[in-house]
């Protein structure tokens, strides 16, 4: 391989421009109009398996305050990679899926 290939687009979501809808009722929203996506990664000290360790071992893990880290995976949103197999006419439809439920959101 000589080339990347991204399996992922990845987003940045803006409440404030959706008139205050959070990320996850936007990805809810934005899949019940076709779209498929998902939200991004949340961080590692949230995940299941560093909880329960962190259960387990309460002395030997610990997690320290990320806010980067943490601000993006609160606003991060994922394309999926099907969606750019289509031609342009698939890449307006997400367009207009947004830009409906921005109209709808912000009055």
């Amino acid at each position: 391989a000589t080339r990347h290939v991204f399996h992922l687009f990845s987003m940045t979501y803006d409440p404030e421009a959706f008139g205050g809808l959070s990320r996850d009722s936007f990805v809810r929203v934005l899949v019940a109009e076709g779209v498929p996506c998902m939200n991004g990664y949340e961080p590692l000290s949230e995940s299941p398996a560093m909880r329960s360790i962190a259960g387990r071992y309460p002395g030997r893990v610990r997690a320290h305050p990320c806010p980067t880290v943490e601000s993006v995976s609160e606003r991060s949103v994922w394309l999926l990679q099907e969606l750019f197999l289509g031609d342009r006419k698939d890449m307006d439809c997400i367009v207009e899926a947004v830009g409906k439920i921005k109209r709808a959101f912000t009055g």
